[in-house]
């Protein structure tokens, strides 16, 4: 479940960043807004920092590159990723997963199991876990538990000498870079857009980190509006007095609900104009 930006905040101030951080959300605005509170709450956090920002679209297999190499120095670094698009959905995921278990269950003979291990296989590159991991660790990663056949079939795929197949798409090179984690006192923090409700990737980023989203609640609305006020009054030049700009929103606000506020009885003929009093 993605949790409050306070939350992380307060981590990040104890000296106890998450190693990854996505924020995204329907909210442009706010999602902006908690992404630089995140990555200025990092560098207060700590002194020294190495910031490495990348543009958007830059190829993600050299930024996890990035996140997996250890600072030449050994200092802390944050790898800023403005843009991020990578995603596996969780329904697909784990419909893979039950046809390969489905499959080993009604195995009547290895040739069988052989298909159903070449199955697994794909949905292991798929979230980037390997053989090499342990039977616990990749349960983690599918988000399943021990208690099927799959620790039995990950014994067989051992036993057969084959790999993990890797997708060599953006979401399966995001899902193994945060299963295997980066560098040490490396943070990875990543902006997106709306984030999908129904992702394994965002699933597996929230286990291993954090995930922030923002959508715009009533209670945002105005400040959000004031904001939006005072930037177009900024690019025209135009300098609001002290409080201005609050009532301009508060009253923008206001009228975007009036009509439906307006007792029928003061209304002309029924109709939905304003009263008299209000006409200009």
């Amino acid at each position: 479940m993605p949790k409050p930006l306070q939350t992380i905040l307060a981590q990040i101030a104890a000296g106890k960043p998450p190693q990854v951080v996505m924020v995204g959300g329907g909210s442009e605005f706010l999602a902006e807004r908690a992404f630089r509170d995140v990555r200025d709450a990092l560098a207060a956090a700590t002194p020294g920092l190495n910031v490495e920002s990348f543009e958007p679209g830059s190829e993600l297999a050299a930024i996890l590159d990035s996140y997996r190499t250890m600072s030449l120095f050994g200092g802390a670094r944050l790898l800023i990723v403005p843009e991020v698009n990578a995603f596996v959905s969780a329904k697909e995921l784990a419909s893979l997963y039950e046809k390969a278990e489905s499959d080993w269950r009604s195995a009547k003979s290895d040739r069988k199991r052989v298909t159903s291990a070449a199955k697994l296989l794909h949905v292991l590159g798929l979230v980037g876990a390997d053989l090499e991991m342990t039977d616990r660790q990749i349960a983690g990663a599918l988000g399943v538990n021990l208690e099927g056949p799959l620790a039995d079939m990950l014994a067989f795929c051992r036993a057969s000498g084959k790999k993990a197949t890797r997708g060599e798409d953006d979401a399966a090179l995001l899902m193994e870079a945060i299963t295997r984690g980066g560098a040490p006192r490396t943070t990875l923090l990543l902006r997106t857009g709306e984030i999908p409700k129904d992702s394994a990737t965002v699933e597996l980023i929230d286990r291993h980190g954090a995930v922030i989203s923002c959508d715009l609640s009533r209670e945002d609305f105005v400040a959000a509006l004031e904001h939006a006020v005072g930037e177009m009054a900024g690019e025209a030049g135009v300098k609001f007095e002290p409080g201005s700009a609050s009532t301009v929103s508060l009253l923008t606000s206001s009228l975007a609900t009036f009509p439906t506020c307006v007792p029928s009885s003061q209304r002309r003929n029924g109709s939905s104009r304003w009263p008299e009093a209000m006409d200009v």
